[in-house]
């Protein structure tokens, strides 16, 4: 049966959603190094030629060139791409792209995955309007090896154009055009109707098919969750709800796989002939099937026909609703993260500003020892200053007192020679008041 991975471009993935993407590109690596071919159908208006690193496309043709390089050199592997330009109804097979119709190119040797995106991109702007399939033909020229390595990888880019429902290219085509609507990526996908196509169109039942839609989803936001708890977050509530979806789903499809489905013909049938037994008066199913049986020459042992379409249409709202619950819990997942993420930048800007602020302070601490220092310098000189003016005030202070004292002295010293000197006038005149007149002269 085909593998179907459905991928979707998403700003961030989930760990789940992440392996889910490295398991898809070993299922699509691994088959082209053994021999087989795998398939790439991108769908969209635009295209990334490598520049998306969560792209499946980019990692896809990274690992097949890394693995390629990794096996010994005597094996003489060459890695080739060729396209060949689809104008309506793909041939019998993909795989036989020699015919004359189809006017394949001639051989292209790339070294690289940027070699191989300058090829499509050379392509594509030539042939703008234009279904191109692309083929990397991975050969080993060296066939004395023991080891064989001849695979094929496959890339298509669909736009979404109208398409005619008619041919089995364009009832796929349909269908993509449908599940671009649909919130599902990163995720390994079953649709009785995509697998049947795939393997009209491919011609192989063996084989993995990625479907990547090159633009983001639209998501749908009619799906309310039920009121979280104080206790309990959101994404806790969606868990459990989804734990509960899922058991549902598993129980129905325990149920419908024990069942023993026989044909008027006492033929086992298997589940998909079944279901396309159920769908043969669908018009689109009319046009691609050629050996429907008829409801009514199934005998279903143990359960009727009406309730097999219960179950089976339980078991499809089942699946969308899980699917649906899972998608929501992804994304509130993404929320959390990023919100997380905004929280270590938060954290990280407080550790920058407690760093900038303990810079500050470390400089303002560094400034107030440079003030006080200053401070120190500018009051030892001002004290020095002070003793000075105060010495120089007591040195004139004395020499004023000194020659005041001289001064007194001086003025005292006359003072007395003046007294003294008047007392010796004094007793002068005393003593010749006390003198006897001379004797008269004759």
């Amino acid at each position: 049966m085909v593998k179907v991975y459905l991928f979707r471009k998403l700003p961030a993935l989930s760990q789940m959603q992440r392996d889910v993407w490295q398991e898809a590109v070993s299922e699509v690596v691994e088959p082209v190094l053994g021999g087989r071919t795998s398939t790439i159908i991108n769908y969209g208006e635009r295209m990334d030629y490598g520049s998306d690193d969560l792209d499946v496309m980019a990692r896809s043709f990274g690992d097949l060139f890394r693995h390629v390089y990794t096996l010994e050199l005597t094996m003489e592997v060459n890695i080739s791409i060729r396209h060949v330009e689809l104008n309506g109804e793909l041939p019998e097979s993909t795989g036989d792209m020699e015919g004359q119709d189809h006017r394949p190119s001639k051989q292209h040797f790339v070294a690289t995955s940027g070699d191989v995106y300058a090829y499509i991109e050379r392509v594509m702007r030539r042939l703008p309007q234009s279904r191109v399939l692309f083929t990397l033909n991975v050969r080993q020229t060296n066939i004395n090896q023991s080891r064989k390595v001849y695979g094929k990888l496959q890339f298509i880019h669909f736009r979404s154009d109208a398409a005619d429902s008619s041919t089995s290219m364009g009832a796929l085509l349909k269908l993509f055009k449908a599940l671009s609507r649909s919130p599902k990526s990163h995720m390994r996908y079953h649709n009785i109707n995509l697998t049947r196509l795939l393997e009209e169109v491919l011609d192989s039942a063996d084989s993995t098919v990625v479907i990547n839609y090159t633009e983001a989803p639209v998501w749908n936001t009619a799906l309310r969750a039920p009121h979280s708890t104080p206790e309990s977050s959101s994404v806790d509530v969606w868990k459990v709800r989804y734990r509960q979806m899922h058991t549902k789903y598993q129980s129905l499809k325990d149920k419908v796989l024990s069942m023993e489905l026989w044909s008027s013909t006492e033929q086992k049938l298997q589940l998909y002939e079944l279901m396309d037994s159920l769908e043969s008066d669908s018009e689109e199913y009319n046009e691609h099937s050629s050996s429907d049986t008829t409801l009514e020459t199934l005998q279903v042992c143990p359960v009727s026909t009406q309730q097999l379409l219960q179950i089976r249409r339980e078991a499809e709202l089942t699946v969308d609703e899980l699917q649906a619950l899972q998608s929501r819990v992804e994304l509130l997942a993404i929320k959390n993260q990023r919100q997380h993420l905004e929280l270590l930048k938060r954290d990280e800007m407080v550790r920058q500003l407690h760093g900038e602020l303990i810079r500050a302070n470390a400089e303002l601490l560094q400034q107030k020892l440079s003030f006080q220092q200053k401070l120190e310098q500018y009051t030892e000189r001002f004290n020095q200053l002070w003793r000075e003016q105060s010495e120089m005030l007591q040195s004139r202070e004395l020499q004023r007192k000194q020659q005041l004292s001289e001064m007194l002295d001086s003025y005292c010293q006359e003072m007395q020679s003046a007294r003294q000197r008047q007392l010796a006038q004094k007793e002068r005149e005393l003593q010749a008041a006390q003198r006897p007149p001379p004797p008269p002269q004759l």
